[in-house]
């Protein structure tokens, strides 16, 4: 893995390896954590999408008739 191209615009800095589990350790917390807050509104988003590509799928099935 390549992290140099992953993140262009952050810099690859040394850390530590407890700073780095700390780190990742906070990341998860604060993603389970806007999760659980805003799962209303990412399931109602990903739901729209989901019902737009299907719709797509009919428009294009339409198209090729």
């Amino acid at each position: 893995m390549n992290l140099e191209h992953d993140f262009p615009n952050i810099p690859q800095r040394h850390i530590s390896d407890d700073a780095a589990a700390e780190i990742l350790n906070f990341l998860r917390e604060f993603t389970n954590e806007f999760e659980n807050r805003y799962r209303p509104q990412i399931h109602r988003y990903y739901d729209q999408l989901y019902r737009r590509r299907q719709l797509s799928l009919f428009d294009e099935v339409g198209e090729s008739f």
